[in-house]
């Protein structure tokens, strides 16, 4: 995984989690586990991701229609490391 763009995805998770997330949200990114874990239990985790968290959007927190693997799994360990 590329450490810029985990780096990247964990702190935009935080900035989410704390700002943007509904309760529903950060309940089903709990529900996931591990980041790491999870990008590597999917064969498209960027897809998936997206469709779990934010299936109305096209471009999630700007990071494009498909963010990276990378991104994703900092993403979901940012967000999970606020507590609601």
């Amino acid at each position: 995984m590329g450490k810029e763009m985990y780096k990247m995805g964990l702190a935009l998770g935080r900035h989410w989690a704390m700002r943007d997330a509904t309760a529903e949200q950060l309940l089903r990114v709990r529900a996931f586990g591990a980041g790491k874990d999870w990008v590597a239990m999917h064969t498209d985790p960027a897809r998936e991701f997206t469709q779990i968290i934010d299936p109305d959007k096209s471009d999630f927190m700007g990071t494009g229609a498909n963010p990276s693997a990378s991104f994703v799994a900092g993403f979901i360990d940012g967000a999970q490391a606020i507590k609601s």
